[in-house]
């Protein structure tokens, strides 16, 4: 992320951590004539105050931060563009070994790489070793041998012979055979040039604002707003990181597009997007299972079956089987998804430097900056195994309470309630995963998501700052963010235990017109 960048998303973080606590003071005041004041400028000062801010966020986030050296995020983009087209041949664990192998018999741009990462195993191996012993001539047609040659040179002709040395030593594809289906069409329909590489990566931004423009129909345009603006400030949600490659950010915008549906009572068609949102990144699944957690406490207390949370689980399950048969039409069909288990295993063994979840702090071993002595991720597992039954403890205490609140919610409220917070309490999830934090920003027509938001560019605003004077990896998403977000989820649940009763009271319209369509009762 460049510096400017990075300054711009600081400072806007810290003017609405400011704000939303300054606006929240005005809404909740009894001073008529200060309310009066604020709101008869609404319309014409904060909204195109917000408007500005979005457009400067957006610029800075889709633009900026990818602008140099190439917006094609090649890395990125070679992996799920070679990944998929060539999956039928390679699966999951070849493709580092047919690429140096291939490329020593024609182009041989890869002479400075030494060493690649074995994916079956994820250790490093000699490329001398890969090209004598490679027998990948065997697996492809010579048709299909040029073609994958061919597509080395496009990626070649926008790539460093660098950055190979260190594009070769990551983990490899990973996407998830619905998802892989999905691309297989961008892949195999539009031949490979640097001018559809740069194409595929404006379809992200246009489902994106496509999202949030569904989502304005819901909460209203100011809300919509503040949500859009968090999104581009949100720390991980580094579009550095994710943004210019293919369909990255797809599951989060079937995710705001299922939510919104909720809203708006269309249980049946929000359970197909949320069906998508599962096949395609597959974790997901845990906000459709904290709607039917909701619906199974309904049965407890009151004897009866929610229609609307029937209605969606009958419909998603219908979804995700149509879904999960679909997908065999691309790879190798039923056999996908259980490579997909395999390379997932060996991806999740143990965590990495840019995740984020609750259980990194029981991972604790002492490197916070780049001068102390690098930890292995091996040992900091076996601390945990140490401290583990702290770690369940923790666990069923926090959930005792999300049950006990999730009850009293709204339906999309205890959906948003159970996924969030368990997305972050199980998982050691990798950064970009935590752009699901702007579904905050969608609870209900109380003041509390004002609070929700506030507290978020809080935590935005001090992970920043902490980064400037400490960008290691692991501190700032191990430690620091995780500790943050644990801090958020125990606030999220005593506010929603006991503070919410005091503002049941003045419970304000979601909307423009009309009153929050799922406000709790």
């Amino acid at each position: 992320m460049t510096t400017i960048s990075t300054e711009v998303q600081f400072i806007i973080s810290i003017l609405f951590a400011f704000g939303l606590p300054f606006y929240l003071v005005i809404q909740i005041s009894k001073n008529n004539k200060l309310k009066l004041v604020i709101q008869s400028k609404r319309n014409s000062i904060i909204r195109y105050f917000l408007i500005s801010i979005s457009v400067i966020a957006a610029i800075n986030y889709f633009y900026s931060s990818r602008a140099e050296p190439s917006y094609i995020h090649r890395w990125d983009m070679f992996h799920t563009i070679m990944g998929v087209k060539y999956f039928e041949e390679l699966g999951y664990k070849n493709l580092y070994e047919c690429a140096v192998a291939f490329d020593s018999e024609s182009h041989n741009y890869y002479e400075e790489v030494e060493k690649i990462r074995d994916l079956s195993t994820l250790r490093f191996v000699s490329v001398e070793e890969v090209i004598k012993d490679h027998n990948f001539n065997g697996i492809f047609t010579p048709e299909r041998r040029k073609e994958f040659i061919d597509d080395l040179a496009v990626f070649n002709s926008i790539t460093s012979k660098n950055y190979w040395k260190r594009l070769l030593r990551d983990k490899g594809y990973n996407g998830s055979p619905f998802y892989s289906f999905i691309i297989s069409f961008f892949v195999n329909t539009f031949p490979l040039t640097t001018t559809t590489l740069l194409l595929f990566s404006f379809i992200d931004i246009i489902l994106i604002i496509l999202a949030f423009f569904i989502l304005s129909k819901v909460i209203g345009i100011n809300n919509t707003l503040i949500a859009f603006i968090f999104f581009c400030v949100n720390f991980p949600n580094r579009y550095e990181h994710m943004g210019g490659s293919l369909l990255r950010f797809d599951y989060i915008v079937y995710l705001i597009i299922s939510i919104s549906l909720l809203y708006r009572k269309k249980y049946g068609f929000a359970a197909v997007f949320m069906a998508l949102s599962t096949m395609i990144r597959i974790f997901p699944a845990i906000f459709a299972i904290g709607l039917i957690v909701k619906g199974i406490l309904i049965f407890i207390e009151k004897r009866e079956i929610d229609s609307d949370i029937y209605k969606f689980f009958k419909v998603y399950s219908i979804s995700i089987i149509l879904l999960f048969l679909l997908s065999f039409d691309f790879g190798r069909g039923f056999e996908n998804w259980l490579l997909f288990k395999n390379n997932m295993e060996v991806h999740t063994e143990s965590s990495a430097g840019y995740r984020i979840g609750f259980k990194h702090i029981f991972m604790y071993s002492g490197d916070i900056t780049r001068d102390d002595e690098f930890i292995p991720y091996s040992a900091k597992g076996k601390q945990f195994d140490n401290l583990r039954v702290y770690y369940y403890l923790s666990l069923s205490f926090i959930l005792l309470m999300l049950l006990a609140v999730m009850y009293k919610q709204s339906n999309v409220n205890a959906m948003l309630l159970f996924g969030l917070l368990l997305f972050n309490l199980l998982f050691v999830s990798t950064r970009y995963y935590y752009s699901v934090l702007v579904l905050f920003f969608l609870f209900d027509g109380s003041k509390t998501w004002l609070r929700h938001g506030a507290f978020l560019f809080w935590i935005t605003a001090i992970t920043y700052a902490v980064y400037f004077y400490n960008d290691y990896p692991p501190f700032i998403y191990n430690y620091l963010y995780s500790f943050l977000l644990l801090v958020f989820v125990l606030y999220i649940l005593m506010e929603r235990a006991i503070v919410l009763q005091i503002f049941k009271s003045e419970t304000y319209s979601f909307q423009r017109k009309t009153n929050h369509p799922d406000k709790p009762k």
